[in-house]
């Protein structure tokens, strides 16, 4: 039987990852009220070209570097609270 894991929720970035319970520690009680930093987004009226439904690996390899550098400045032009993807 291997190691017990559980679905751990990352606040800071908003993924979702599985993570073997022995690398999992309490939060401190500080830091429990703080609310979380990241928010789903979408770009507006951005698709794919020639009519293409889905995104070739290039543009999404490439969306991936554009985004993960730590000056990106977003600003959120309107807020679709409570609206599920």
């Amino acid at each position: 039987m291997g190691p017990i894991s559980s679905k751990v929720f990352f606040v800071d970035f908003g993924n979702e990852a599985v993570i073997e319970n022995e690398h999992i520690r309490a939060l401190k009680a500080q830091f429990r009220e703080i609310p979380p930093k990241a928010m789903m987004c979408a770009l507006d009226k951005v698709a794919p070209l020639d009519g293409q439904k889905e995104w070739s690996e290039e543009c999404i390899v490439k969306m991936k570097q554009m985004v993960s550098t730590p000056n990106l400045l977003i600003v959120a032009l309107k807020s679709l609270k409570g609206k599920k993807t």
